[in-house]
């Protein structure tokens, strides 16, 4: 989630040049579901820190299946991504 000015979403992209990581790597589509809750954060964990500047953080899989499944968003890919993320988990 990206809670910062434009100066701030200037340097997510500066970072994303320097670790080659592709325009728009950051996807907050998820806070338009019905899945979403403010309380991710508290649920998520550490995962990297880019540039001493953006920390990246991340679901324990179980969370994000429960997500993908609550959401199935006719236009992505929430059923294929949940079945995926559950075979890893097992």
């Amino acid at each position: 989630m990206i809670f910062a000015s434009s100066s701030m979403k200037d340097a997510i992209n500066t970072v994303g040049d320097k670790n080659g990581l592709p325009t728009g790597w950051i996807n907050e589509e998820f806070r338009k579901t019905s899945s979403y809750t403010e309380k991710i954060r508290q649920y998520s964990k550490h995962y990297k820190l880019f540039a001493n500047i953006l920390e990246a953080r991340m679901l324990p899989s179980e969370y994000d299946v429960a997500m993908k499944l609550a959401s199935l968003r006719p236009y992505k890919y929430d059923m294929s991504d949940a079945v995926d993320k559950f075979k890893l988990t097992r």
